[in-house]
């Protein structure tokens, strides 16, 4: 006797496609009047039931794949709500997306830190999602800790596996914090970038020594002395530069 057929990538497929058009549905309606209680939540329901047509293997490119545009759904929801309830969701499949593979990628490259960035990413951007809601000194701390945790992971795969790439990339993160501290104005992202970049320097200045190359760790830590105290001056001094830029680009508009 024939019995039902297994679910396919047709029926994810089917589910997604209905879920993206509910939310346009829901977007029409919005013009003309409030959205039914029941409509929002057949449309935060549909994506979940996308995901039940999907087996969750690791490394499985169809769940991947499906995840993602579970999250994109999910975001595109939040538009529409004030709720951050989809922006939960969005984030959680995006994450659940991402370590499916990281087994499979620390076999490979050996590195604790993948592990850590989803993470230490999620709960900074949930943090962000409630930042009226929380007090200055909670979000700060929150910070330091997702922060703390995502250099510590780097800074332990750079003394685990001193190669020249895993360093490279324990400073583009030191500097991605710095960058960030000083464009958003937030002190933990620019003080914990310093503290790792230091901490970082130090220790291949430490590594190199025994090798008779200690002058490479010298240029090493001069190098980025220089980079982190340019950019804590530019952010000092970002008005009076700004003021002169203006100065100049009003200058050469004069010009013939």
């Amino acid at each position: 006797m024939g019995g039902l057929a297994p679910l396919s990538v047709w029926d994810t497929t089917a589910l997604l496609t209905a879920g993206f058009g509910l939310v346009v549905f829901q977007h029409l309606w919005r013009r003309n009047g409030p959205v039914p209680k029941a409509l929002d939540y057949l449309t935060l329901l549909m994506p979940a039931l996308a995901l039940l047509t999907v087996p969750m293997q690791l490394s499985s490119t169809r769940a991947s794949i499906s995840l993602l545009a579970v999250a994109a759904l999910y975001l595109s929801m939040r538009r529409n709500r004030r709720h951050p309830l989809p922006a939960w969701l969005a984030l959680f499949a995006f994450n659940l997306s991402i370590y499916l593979w990281i087994p499979e990628l620390v076999v490979t490259t050996d590195l604790v830190q993948l592990y850590t960035i989803p993470a230490a990413v999620t709960v900074l951007l949930m943090l962000q999602l409630h930042l009226l809601e929380l007090k200055p000194g909670v979000s700060n701390a929150v910070r330091l800790i997702a922060l703390s945790t995502l250099y510590a992971s780097a800074t332990l795969d750079l003394f685990l596996h001193p190669e020249l790439s895993t360093f490279i990339l324990a400073l583009a993160l030191s500097l991605v914090g710095i960058l960030l501290g000083i464009a958003l104005r937030l002190r933990a992202f620019l003080y914990t970038g310093v503290a790792f970049m230091i901490l970082n320097i130090v220790g291949q200045l430490v590594n190199y020594y025994p090798h008779q190359t200690l002058g490479k760790a010298i240029v090493l830590m001069v190098l980025g002395g220089v980079i982190t105290g340019g950019m804590i001056w530019f952010n000092v001094q970002r008005e009076a530069i700004l003021q002169r830029v203006r100065i100049i680009r009003a200058d050469l508009a004069e010009w013939a």
